[in-house]
């Protein structure tokens, strides 16, 4: 089962026509291919050769959802030896795909693979993809522990200030010793 739409002119004209439930055509007189009003249910995968616009994106997260709930360790070692990247499509050797022109940024999934297998996903053909938003609670995670890092040379760095700051004190109370020795000495 499927909806295609067929020869879809775009914005502002009309779709020539579309193929649903495996074979009966159709066509339609609105602006755009199809409108849904609620809800779209993709059970499998769904590949948009443009980009994809909207209000606000959600992702199932509901913790009554999940088991073997374990977080995310050792994240800031891991994000080290991750390289973003720029970079253009090869447009022209994969006409199919929908590519832009413009320059991009990301990450190269085999070597994101390489750290977070859990982010990249392989097709039937081989190519991979990133599961960019998931990214968001290593990053996380990483900046949480760079934070401990960081609260902990805070306050190294306030016990070493106190610790010169009190030499600073028995320095001035030796050289004031010695200044009365020496005074002591020439009485």
């Amino acid at each position: 089962t499927y909806f295609r739409i067929n020869k879809n002119p775009g914005t502002g004209s009309y779709p020539v026509s579309y193929v649903y439930q495996g074979g009966s055509m159709g066509s339609t007189s609105k602006e755009y291919a199809f409108a849904i009003r609620d809800a779209l249910w993709v059970t499998n995968e769904a590949w948009f050769d443009d980009d994809i616009t909207c209000v606000s994106l959600t992702e199932t997260s509901d913790r009554r959802y999940k088991k073997d709930i374990v977080e995310i360790d050792n994240a800031l070692n891991k994000v080290m030896k991750l390289n973003g990247v720029y970079y253009h499509w090869r447009k022209d050797e994969f006409p199919n795909k929908g590519f832009g022109l413009e320059r991009q940024i990301g990450f190269i999934a085999q070597d994101l693979e390489k750290q977070f297998p859990e982010l990249v996903k392989t097709d039937k053909e081989g190519y991979k993809s990133v599961n960019y938003s998931n990214m968001t609670a290593v990053l996380l995670e990483a900046m949480k522990e760079q934070q401990k890092q960081i609260n902990s040379l805070t306050n190294e760095n306030k016990e070493l200030k106190q610790k010169v700051s009190d030499i600073d004190k028995l320095k001035a109370e030796v050289e004031e010793l010695k200044t009365l020795i020496g005074q002591s000495a020439k009485k």
